[in-house]
């Protein structure tokens, strides 16, 4: 099984950090990051986030982000107030 095949089987269960994933597969970070960004231009996994926040994905995992950032401002005390549900 190749380390493309085994990030894809890791990636099933949902979106990881490279350290996760080179911890995961017994590999080296900067060899990690060589078969993911590989990967990424071969369009089979996705980069989500900046920094050290940035998650790793499949494309049909990548979070819709106008729909994330309603879910937070409905999170929100003052949304809930002026909603009326407080």
């Amino acid at each position: 099984m190749t380390h493309t095949d085994r990030i894809l089987d890791l990636l099933q269960d949902g979106p990881m950090s490279r350290g996760e994933i080179a911890k995961c597969l017994g590999l080296p970070g900067k060899k990690t990051q060589w078969v993911l960004v590989n990967m990424r231009d071969k369009g089979l996994v996705e980069l989500i986030g900046e920094g050290r926040f940035s998650r790793w994905c499949l494309p049909d995992q990548a979070p819709n982000q106008v729909a994330d950032l309603v879910a937070q401002h409905e999170q929100t005390a003052v949304a809930r107030y002026l909603s009326g549900a407080l």
